[in-house]
């Protein structure tokens, strides 16, 4: 048997890569921030900076809806493993520990996006003038 062709493009596969792992994803982000604050602090581009923040937002949104919005119900974790497993109505009766760090894992990445999503628009929005101001005072 063959196994089934995706329709995965290339661009969505380096999104996924990119952003679909908290870790990965800050460590670009920062990246970019970092290199984006020397452009502007070097080459006198303004608002370079403040533009990074664009892309701690785009994380931010692919960390939320690399998962679906049954965390957001308030349902106890063993509904939630059932969701995530696919067991729904026929899941287990009681977590083990791996399942348990399973739900928190998933949540802890709803969490982060949540973070990078504000800290991004907050860059995004007033990076260059924080900028600015410190060069002004200091």
């Amino acid at each position: 048997m063959s196994q089934p062709k995706t329709n995965k493009s290339k661009f969505f596969s380096t999104i996924e890569f990119l952003f679909f792992d908290r870790k990965r994803a800050l460590i670009f982000c920062l990246m970019i921030s970092l290199l984006s604050l020397f452009i502007e602090l070097c080459a006198k581009t303004p608002t370079i900076f403040s533009c990074s923040g664009a892309i701690f937002t785009l994380a931010g949104l692919f960390l939320n809806i690399k998962h679906n919005f049954y965390f957001h119900l308030g349902l106890p974790k063993l509904n939630l493993f059932n969701i995530i497993s696919g067991a729904g109505a026929f899941g287990t009766a009681e977590l083990t520990h791996e399942q348990e760090a399973k739900v928190d894992d998933f949540i802890s990445d709803e969490k982060y996006g949540i973070a990078f999503m504000v800290v991004g628009t907050l860059i995004w929005a007033y990076g260059s003038l924080f900028l600015e101001f410190l060069f002004k005072h200091l």
